[in-house]
């Protein structure tokens, strides 16, 4: 099931990619690229599950229980859920998306909180139960993956992530740990433009 499963997501995050890069898809904001993922893991996985005899279903902001993390503590809920389940048997994927600024609004603010962000979706991942887990993040502005080595929180291609990072804002400190050792990896970073760029890091 955990291979059906990881078919499923691959394929979809590609068609997901492709209508990103082919402006079939609206990246004004970060609800509208979860909402659309969503759709291609029910247009890749229904036919599927149904040919393995599973039963498929993709869920929105699923409640995935107490989390204790940097800016979650108590239910946490997921950006998208996809279950397969045979009888009994159930494997889980949850997938958790960020969309950081456009080049164009962006701000030295937003960028460093954009950052802190994708480390902070690793934190609350990591305590999820869940079979399959992802970070899946896509952006127009190369200083996300072609960061300076100073930057705050940096998330370049790659960088490994901290263990333990502190941020401090508006007097209020937060920290994030994670658990895993993971490794920045930016997907098919463009030569020209239109300029598009996609994370997608399998969380332990």
């Amino acid at each position: 099931m955990k291979k059906t499963l990881q078919t499923i997501i691959d394929n979809a995050y590609r068609q997901w990619q492709e209508g990103i890069v082919k402006n079939h898809i609206p990246t004004t904001n970060e609800r509208t690229i979860q909402v659309y993922l969503a759709y291609y893991l029910l247009q890749y996985g229904k036919p599927i599950a149904e040919k393995a005899g599973y039963d498929f279903q993709v869920l929105l902001e699923k409640d995935m229980g107490e989390i204790n993390a940097c800016k979650i503590k108590g239910h946490a809920r997921c950006d998208i859920v996809v279950d397969l389940i045979d009888g009994k048997r159930k494997c889980r994927a949850a997938i958790e998306m960020k969309r950081p600024e456009m080049k164009k609004n962006a701000k030295n603010a937003a960028t460093t909180d954009a950052r802190f962000a994708v480390l902070c979706d690793i934190e609350v991942l990591e305590q999820y139960k869940a079979d399959l887990k992802y970070e899946i993040a896509y952006t127009d502005y190369h200083v996300f993956p072609h960061s300076r080595e100073d930057v705050k929180f940096n998330i370049s291609q790659g960088k490994e992530f901290p263990k333990e990072k502190e941020y401090i804002k508006k007097g209020k400190t937060c920290t994030v740990n994670i658990e895993g050792k993971y490794v920045s990896k930016w997907d098919e970073l463009p030569t020209s433009d239109p300029q598009h760029y996609f994370f997608k890091l399998n969380v332990k």
